[in-house]
């Protein structure tokens, strides 16, 4: 084999991999590109919902509480005038 044979076989096989795994890769990428790009749309999309569920949860604490204060006192006054027993 001459030098000329091999450029031509070294250069060949560069195309044939470039083609086959590098241009896989490439294809990838775009792919996962992609994907990343909907997620962070999507992220965007449901950012205030979920804020928005923060707010409504900590608003249901507050009722939960606020209602086991208006039992207790509902109780202890039941308790003072004698409707029942404690």
């Amino acid at each position: 084999m001459n030098d000329q044979e091999l450029k031509q076989i070294s250069s060949d096989l560069k195309a044939v991999v470039r083609e086959t795994v590098n241009g896989k890769i490439d294809r990838l990428h775009i792919k996962i590109d992609a994907l990343v790009e909907k997620q962070d749309a999507h992220q965007k999309k449901m950012k205030p919902v979920f804020e928005v569920y923060d707010t409504a949860k900590r608003g249901g604490e507050f009722i939960k509480w606020f209602s086991g204060v208006i039992i207790a006192m509902g109780v202890i006054w039941a308790a003072a005038k004698g409707h029942i027993k404690l």
